[in-house]
């Protein structure tokens, strides 16, 4: 008896698989290509500039070409003493005597000050009329020009400073400084203010804003 042949049949499914992993990999010509991939193109116009990002770090505006004339504690301002001389004033410190703020009893204000001539020629003069405290409810206390010696601080010297009166007439030769105090007798309670002092010329005058007591 003769044996029987089964026909061998390929699964449609494989065949199918097979023919589009084919057509997949060629181009029409047989020659092979590959499909890039990357991120959607973007407008342009959409992309936020340095100026709208939020994380921009922030920069203060310059500072003023021209001389300082306001500040605060620790700073240098620049004072028009006429004849075309400049004096450059820094202020150090300042300290109040320990008496309670009643209206009748005052309290010695120190303001310890550098004052520098960076012209070359002198300058002498009398800072103490032009040198005035002022406050935001209308206080105006002028520098006392001959306080009686208990009225300068003691913390002076231990602090590294001078009790120099600047409120009488001082010389400063080209291109030399003097330290000393500037000392107001203040009444009232505890208060922002400004340390005034006038141009000998006429012109603005030079302002630090501090605190009188402490808050």
């Amino acid at each position: 008896m003769a044996r029987s042949h089964r026909p061998t049949f390929v699964a449609p499914l494989t065949v199918v698989l097979a023919a589009v992993l084919i057509l997949a990999a060629c181009d029409g010509d047989g020659s092979s290509s590959a499909t890039e991939t990357g991120p959607p193109a973007t407008d342009a116009s959409a992309v936020p500039t340095a100026a709208a990002t939020p994380y921009l770090v922030y920069s203060p505006p310059p500072p003023p070409s021209g001389p300082i004339t306001t500040g605060y504690l620790g700073q240098t301002l620049t004072l028009d003493a006429g004849d075309g001389q400049d004096l450059t004033l820094t202020f150090h410190s300042a300290a109040m005597s320990a008496v309670a703020a009643t209206e009748n009893v005052p309290r010695q204000f120190s303001v310890w000050l550098t004052v520098e001539n960076p012209s070359d020629s002198p300058w002498r003069g009398d800072l103490g009329p032009l040198a005035h405290v002022d406050d935001d409810i209308g206080g105006n206390v002028p520098a006392d020009p001959s306080p009686a010696p208990g009225d300068y601080s003691k913390a002076a010297a231990r602090l590294g400073f001078s009790n120099r009166n600047l409120a009488k007439t001082i010389s400063i030769p080209p291109g030399g400084s003097v330290d000393g105090v500037l000392l107001f007798q203040m009444y009232g309670g505890n208060r922002v203010v400004h340390i005034t002092i006038d141009s000998p010329a006429g012109a603005g005058p030079i302002i630090w804003e501090t605190n009188f007591g402490v808050f």
